[in-house]
């Protein structure tokens, strides 16, 4: 018979074993935890770069961002930038060639509304990274569905 404060045997054996057993679980769920989360970085910043110069293209009013003209409460005309909306007027008189200098790319406008087209491009050595982007293009008055792909060659 068992007295008040003994335990069986079989019972702390039981309980030592099912302990041990998530101890070790825990232990691997940690370590692989910790292999998902290792990250390999590499020094090619290409794509860093790339990222940068899609987005002065997109953004910026020296490139192709559409600029509103608004007048203020003194009678002023001011501009506001319109980021994503795509002013047709520049692309048509090449005006990304005047914001990006030295650089190796092609640009191409496609307009949903009316399938019109327009292509920029410096020589082609070989692409390194294309992406393409919905926007809005400003044409005549109107904003028109498009897209722009955006090229970036090696140089």
């Amino acid at each position: 018979m068992v007295e008040a404060g003994e335990s069986e045997w079989p019972v702390v054996m039981i309980y030592e074993i099912f302990i041990a057993i998530v101890l070790i679980l825990g232990i691997f769920m940690v370590i692989q935890l910790i292999s998902i989360s290792e990250s390999k970085v590499s020094g090619d910043i290409s794509e860093f770069n790339y990222a940068i110069l899609a987005g002065r293209i997109l953004n910026s009013a020296d490139c192709l961002a559409w600029e509103e003209s608004f007048y203020n409460a003194e009678g002023e005309q001011n501009w506001q930038v319109r980021p994503g909306i795509i002013d047709w007027l520049k692309v048509e008189q090449e005006h990304v060639q005047n914001c990006i200098n030295g650089k190796k790319f092609r640009i191409e406008v496609i307009d949903f509304t009316d399938d019109t087209e327009k292509m920029i491009q410096t020589e082609e050595p070989g692409v390194k990274i294309r992406d393409l982007y919905f926007v809005k293009i400003m044409k005549s008055g109107k904003l028109h569905d498009g897209i722009i792909a955006i090229a970036l060659f090696e140089e």
